[in-house]
């Protein structure tokens, strides 16, 4: 997951339903438009008649890589800054799929009206967890409590506090990096449990971004 930069629904007209950048921004239109391009050469490839439900497309190389996941109405594009491990595919794929199921008739008859979408965030969350890419607030109110005194990755956290505004956000990349820099007891896999502790505990506030094409 902490590999994904980008993510994107099309519909199959080609428009940006759902566009999430966790990176840096692209342009959502210019990309959707191309890979509509690379769905639609699939489909020709398929045949006209023979469903995309179960297409799967890969593309790019080195530090821009695409997954592309085709069904009936719509499509799911992620650009990953290196290749994920192959089951990550899966619960992708379910994603997709109960996205559908869930926007099933404003996909089918979708007109452009962008709002029927607006709180695909929440089945994103639920499916996916892309809350742990959201820019995260500390919670002030919590950070000094004691009982997190034991929880290596808390005193980052109270250094960050005490040094930063109280609206500054914490990039989850840059904190794994801080982390192995100040903290050299913790592995990676440590510091990622530690993250999502605090998440739950609700010492780190993750910040919804936009999820519809400006």
């Amino acid at each position: 997951l902490l590999k994904l930069q980008t993510l994107m629904i099309i519909s199959t007209n080609g428009i940006p339903i759902v566009h999430m950048d966790f990176v840096q921004e692209i342009d959502a239109t210019l990309t959707s438009g191309f890979l509509t391009a690379i769905t639609n050469f699939s489909r020709e490839l398929l045949g006209k008649g023979q469903s995309l439900r179960k297409s799967f497309n890969q593309m790019g190389q080195d530090d821009a890589i695409f997954w592309i996941f085709s069904s009936d109405y719509c499509t799911l594009a992620l650009l990953f800054e290196s290749e994920p491990p192959n089951k990550f595919k899966k619960p992708l794929r379910d994603f997709l799929n109960e996205f559908e199921s869930v926007y099933y008739n404003e996909i089918k008859e979708f007109s452009g009206r962008m709002d029927d979408f607006q709180n695909a965030n929440e089945l994103l969350e639920k499916c996916l967890q892309v809350q742990y890419l959201y820019p995260m607030k500390i919670n002030r109110q919590k950070i000094d409590n004691e009982i997190y005194d034991e929880v290596f990755l808390i005193k980052l956290l109270r250094k960050h506090s005490e040094d930063f505004d109280a609206e500054i956000t914490l990039d989850v990349h840059q904190l794994i990096f801080d982390s192995f820099r100040e903290l050299k007891t913790l592995t990676y896999d440590e510091i990622l449990e530690q993250i999502v502790f605090f998440v739950k505990e609700e010492v780190l506030l993750p910040q919804t971004i936009d999820i519809l094409p400006m």
